[in-house]
């Protein structure tokens, strides 16, 4: 349970409720029917575990999927796990439309009904035995995001194995009872048959085929199958598949295969194959174009940086040119050093030979100043009188 988190309680019954749930794996939106085990009889425990076994095996696109299933032993409660039907049931929308006086077009009543038969042939056609739904009604028929029909609420289906194909109980809500289930006689898929009837009269009326204020009289109604006619603003097609649906001789009434071969519900299974395969089309094409869109977005991207990258690499070429520029002036800086280098070298050798000479000379004149001895000084005599005389006259001449 802790794989969940509940968002509110969306319907409320005699053992339990339905909440809305979201699945914290994927914030995936589903619902869960909680009920209260222990407030069960036996035979209603029996059918909860019928429901879940029948719900498991049961795959089909109008067919309200089953997930999973919690049991929680110490508050005696099951939590039954379900696809989310936001539309809510179509019980309640005919309601809200018998208050505003509106009526349902016929090509949604040709779709609801055709979603429904669908979803009675995977039950009737289970490879494991017919699965019998035996409460088809307004209230239990869903409509998703997309305003599609979902059979639901399996509470009271029913396996038939091979060796048995009838089934005698008598459940389901009474209006929608086929004659051989008031006579408490044996049954098959032909009594889901005739509620489906039931279901699409309902579709058009707003009221169920037969009403009484007592069993008996019901009874006795839905034995008789005279129903008051579908309003005017339907076609004759509509009035004459649900008068086929509910014939009072089971063995008259059609099966599903046959059924969906009638020319106005054929012709409605091949349009709306055609609307589906033009809507799958239709989304084809949208998502190639928000692809295309996005590849343009990304070639536009792409081109953008390419220019980028052309102004870099120019950028990039000219800052090379430079460093190369840079690089032949150093290497020519290098080779003046080097030539300068070698010329300071030469002159450093000349200026050592050239010491080395004159230390030779001066060396070799000292030797030979030793052995030549002291040299006399010239003698010189002055003339002291004769220097003071030539002063003198020359100061007399001021």
């Amino acid at each position: 349970m802790d794989d969940y988190e509940v968002l509110g309680v969306i319907g409320k019954g005699n053992f339990g409720s339905i909440s809305k749930i979201i699945r914290k794996s994927d914030n995936k939106i589903l619902v869960w029917k909680e009920l209260d085990y222990g407030l069960l009889s036996e035979k209603e425990k029996q059918n909860i575990v019928s429901e879940v076994n029948i719900l498991k095996e049961l795959h089909h696109p109008n067919i309200v999927q089953y997930y999973d299933r919690i049991i929680d032993k110490k508050n005696k409660k099951i939590f039954i796990i379900m696809e989310y039907c936001e539309g809510g049931d179509i019980g309640k929308i005919i309601k809200k439309l018998k208050k505003a006086n509106e009526y349902f077009p016929e090509e949604l009543i040709w779709k609801f009904f055709i979603q429904v038969l669908m979803a009675l042939k995977t039950c009737h056609n289970h490879k494991e035995g017919k699965i019998l739904h035996r409460d088809i009604k307004p209230s239990n028929v869903f409509l998703d995001g997309e305003n599609n029909a979902k059979l639901g609420d399996f509470g009271l289906s029913r396996m038939l194995s091979e060796e048995n194909n009838f089934a005698v109980s008598r459940v389901g809500t009474p209006y929608y009872m086929s004659p051989e289930q008031i006579e408490d006689l044996k049954y098959n898929e032909k009594s889901d048959i005739w509620s489906l009837g039931c279901f699409l009269y309902e579709l058009a009326t707003f009221n169920p085929p037969f009403t009484a204020s007592n069993q008996l009289s019901l009874a006795l109604k839905i034995k008789s199958g005279k129903v008051e006619s579908i309003p005017n603003i339907y076609s004759q097609e509509l009035s004459s598949v649900i008068m086929c649906l509910m014939r009072v001789n089971p063995e008259n009434r059609p099966n599903v295969e046959e059924i969906i071969n009638y020319p106005p519900v054929i012709i409605r299974i091949r349009e709306r194959k055609l609307k589906e395969h033009y809507i799958k089309i239709k989304k084809k094409e949208s998502d190639l174009e928000k692809k295309e869109q996005i590849i343009n977005l990304k070639e536009e991207e792409i081109k953008n940086k390419e220019k980028i990258l052309e102004e870099r690499e120019k950028e990039n070429n000219l800052k090379e040119e430079k460093l190369e520029n840079k690089e032949l002036e150093l290497h020519k800086r290098e080779m003046i050093i080097e030539i300068r280098e070698k010329e300071l070298i030469e002159k450093e050798d000349n200026l050592k030979k050239k010491m080395k000479l004159y230390n030779n000379s001066i060396e070799k004149t000292s030797k030979n100043i030793q052995k030549q001895g002291p040299i006399p000084l010239p003698q010189i005599n002055y003339d002291l009188n004769k220097k003071i005389n030539t002063n003198s006259n020359n100061n007399n001449l001021y």
